[in-house]
């Protein structure tokens, strides 16, 4: 489980707390498989540009990926086609993947059918990574909904990015992080599409944030 994470993510293994791992194991009523809990973590870490954040894995029985948002099986859950109608194409996780993207939950396990129930075991490890990470190497930080705006204090050096005017004024700022927000795209099934994370702008935003940085779109299909 451990033997595939990336060197560059050694630093920060050492936080787990390991009484809190083997309870998790132990109860083997858990979502994703083992085999996937720290798969964000096999890829170099300074290769990563950009964090989407999410909540927790899906709580479904071989839904989760070990990827924040992707599902595992052949049905999309609301929040990924939300997300896919303001995009107004697909996610492609792997080829995102390829071009720098960590899709890092602030829960790595949760228990099967209790949404939220292992956050508090990885929210020490969570605030760690991103303290971490974002030192190491500064990113670009999706971050919908307020549970994952919880994170923003521990983004060491960051400015939050709102229109295409403010990514305009940005000139090169070494080791700054660039965080970008809107309300979590499940807000607007219940809300009746009125949440605001729609039409919100964000992913042409960050598109524009990516390019200005590394000189080509993000291939988001």
């Amino acid at each position: 489980m451990l033997d595939k994470i990336h060197k560059s993510w050694f630093p920060i293994m050492s936080n787990i707390h390991r009484n809190n791992l083997d309870k998790i194991l132990d109860s083997g009523n858990i979502s994703p498989d083992r085999d996937k809990i720290f798969k964000v973590f096999e890829r170099n870490l300074y290769d990563r540009k950009v964090v989407f954040l999410g909540q927790d894995p899906y709580p479904t029985k071989g839904m989760a990926t070990g990827r924040s948002f992707e599902p595992g099986l052949n049905k999309k859950p609301p929040s990924l086609r939300i997300i896919e109608e303001e995009l107004k194409q697909e996610l492609d996780f792997t080829k995102l993947e390829e071009q720098g993207f960590l899709f890092l939950n602030t829960a790595l396990t949760v228990e099967l059918g209790k949404a939220g129930s292992h956050l508090k075991y990885w929210e020490k490890f969570t605030e760690n990574t991103v303290k971490f990470l974002s030192a190491q190497n500064p990113l670009i930080w999706i971050l919908l909904g307020k549970k994952a705006q919880k994170i923003i204090p521990f983004i060491q050096r960051a400015v939050i990015i709102d229109s295409e005017k403010r990514i305009e004024e940005i000139g090169e700022i070494p080791g700054m992080n660039f965080i970008f927000t809107a309300p979590h795209p499940a807000a607007e099934i219940y809300s009746g599409k009125t949440a605001g994370f729609l039409d919100s702008n964000i992913f042409n935003l960050v598109d524009k944030l990516y390019k200005k940085k590394y000189g080509k779109s993000i291939k988001w299909s």
